[in-house]
């Protein structure tokens, strides 16, 4: 997936690209027959504001393994 490089930093891009590539891996995952029902346990245990702080925590260790935290 690509994004204006006008408007974000080569950084940014790298990141959000890993971040996408790691979500349409777990996509997959979850999408297989035999995790029917493990998706929705996951979504169910997590309210909405948890989610927020995860992708944060997700985001800061996409960093820290770039080497730019």
């Amino acid at each position: 997936m690509q994004l204006p490089n006008n408007q974000i930093t080569k950084q940014q891009l790298q990141l959000f690209n890993e971040l996408h590539k790691s979500r349409t891996e777990d996509f997959k995952t979850f999408n297989k027959k035999s995790y029917r029902g493990v998706w929705s346990s996951i979504i169910d245990k997590y309210p909405e504001s948890a989610h927020f702080i995860y992708e944060l925590l997700n985001f800061r260790k996409l960093q820290l393994r770039v080497g730019k935290g």
